[in-house]
């Protein structure tokens, strides 16, 4: 009976989510996780709620309650990671996401996410390794994997290594077909404007 009301509040909480109402949702899942537990789904919701409210440490301490048998478990691990770098607790996160990426070398979120705090860092040499390690598990890329290419040419043209920037950049663009769309135009934009800043292919580069 427990857990059928903490599926309804759940229910409830993932509804008014939706409709932004935030303070209604953050009641439903704290009532759902208190008459269960173990209720993965409403841990997580919980804990990315609290992480757009600005509220890192309790997100991290949600995240902390997830079950180790649920298959969200690492999703939660990567997200805690995430929280400890927006508290300001930069050496932890990658401590944090370090050691998970030792017991799952082959988990691409892991990586990408260390690549992105090293980069946001601006520790780009060490951001254009870790998005290394995360494409050569890739054993064919697909559009959902477009974000790795274009975060790496970014590190890349950082570090001067343009040629190789370059074609992560156009790697991306293939990756994302047309329509244009956010995701295309953030590619476009950076190859444009590195084109531009190096006085190459400057009519390419207007287009």
């Amino acid at each position: 009976a427990q857990q059928g009301a903490a599926e309804v509040l759940y229910g409830l909480a993932s509804a008014g989510n939706r409709q932004g109402d935030e303070a209604a949702a953050l009641l439903y899942l704290r009532l759902a996780i208190y008459l269960d537990p173990n209720h993965d789904l409403a841990i997580l919701t919980l804990g990315d709620i609290l992480e757009r409210a600005r509220q890192p440490e309790d997100a991290v301490a949600v995240y902390e309650k997830m079950p180790t048998t649920s298959p969200l478990r690492p999703n939660a691990e990567i997200q805690a990671g995430l929280a400890l770098e927006n508290l300001g607790k930069s050496d932890e996160a990658v401590k944090h996401l370090s050691a998970l990426i030792a017991e799952r070398p082959d988990d691409i979120v892991a990586l990408s996410a260390l690549g992105n705090i090293y980069r946001s860092r601006k520790m780009f040499q060490e951001a254009a390794d870790t998005y290394d390690k995360a494409i050569a598990k890739i054993a064919s890329p697909g559009r959902a994997n477009w974000d790795l290419f274009y975060f790496r040419g970014i590190a890349r043209e950082r570090i001067k290594r343009w040629p190789e920037a370059e074609a992560d950049l156009r790697k991306a663009l293939e990756l994302l077909p047309e329509p244009l769309g956010r995701e295309r135009a953030l590619v476009l934009n950076y190859l444009g404007y590195s084109l531009v800043d190096q006085h190459l292919k400057l009519d390419e580069a207007l287009d």
